[in-house]
C-alpha cells in the first residue's frame, strides 16, 4: 500500500537515504536522516510503517532508528565539544541535561587529548554527579563565614571565598559549565588582594 510522493518529496527521501547508505560524516547525519524520514512520512512511499521500513529497507529495528535519533539529537544540544560517536553521545543523553556540560569537561580533561569515550562519559557521569553538593543547612540568602570572626590569615581568606564561590555555586548556576569560568577569575581576583 504505497502512497504517492511529490517530486520534493522524492528527492527529499533520494536525499535522506543516500546519507544512511554512506553513513556521511558521523551518526548525527544519518539520525537526522531518520528523524526527517520519520517526522515527515516519506518511508509510506514503499512501506506502511517507520518500523517496516526500516526493517525492510536496512535491516534494523525502529528501536535501533530511534536510539540513532536520540543519540543524534543529544549530539546537537551539546555545544562544548563534538561527540565522537554515537555510544558517547548515548553515554551522554543519560546524564541531566544540566550537567551535561560539566560532565563533558571533566571527561574531556580526563581523556588528555585522546577521544572522548562511552565509559570515559560514564565514569565522570559519577564524578560529578557524587561532587554536587548535599542540601546544606543554610536558608539559601546567606553564606556562614565562619561565625561572626573576620579571617586574619590569608589562608582563612581563600576559605571564605572559597565558601562563598560553593555557596554561589549552588545557588546562582543551574548550568554547570558557566561555574568554572566564573570560578577562576573569581579566585584569582581575591588571591591578588589576599597576597
Amino acid at each position: 500500500m504505497a502512497t504517492e510522493l511529490t517530486t520534493a518529496e522524492r528527492k527529499a527521501l533520494d536525499q535522506h537515504e543516500r546519507t544512511i547508505e554512506r553513513g556521511l560524516k558521523t551518526f548525527q547525519d544519518v539520525g537526522q536522516a531518520l528523524l526527517a524520514i520519520r517526522e515527515n512520512r516519506l518511508y509510506l512511499a514503499e512501506h506502511e510503517t517507520f518500523a517496516d521500513y526500516c526493517r525492510e529497507r536496512w535491516g534494523f529495528n525502529d528501536s535501533r532508528a530511534r536510539q540513532l535519533i536520540a543519540a543524534a539529537k543529544t549530539a546537537e544540544t551539546v555545544t562544548n565539544v563534538t561527540l565522537p560517536n554515537e555510544a558517547v553521545a548515548r553515554e551522554v543523553a543519560k546524564v541531566p541535561e544540566e550537567q551535561r556540560e560539566a560532565v563533558i569537561e571533566w571527561a574531556t580533561e580526563k581523556a588528555d587529548g585522546k577521544p572522548l569515550t562511552a565509559r570515559g562519559i560514564k565514569t565522570a557521569a559519577a564524578q560529578v554527579s557524587e561532587a554536587e553538593p548535599e542540601e546544606d543547612d543554610c536558608d539559601g540568602d546567606s553564606v556562614d563565614t565562619q561565625g561572626d570572626e573576620e579571617p586574619e590569615t590569608p589562608e582563612e581568606q581563600v576559605d571564605v571565598v572559597t565558601e562563598t564561590l560553593d555557596w554561589l555555586r549552588r545557588t546562582h548556576f543551574p548550568e554547570p559549565a558557566q561555574f568554572p569560568v566564573f570560578r577562576a577569575r573569581v579566585e584569582n581576583y581575591f588571591v591578588s588582594r589576599i597576597s
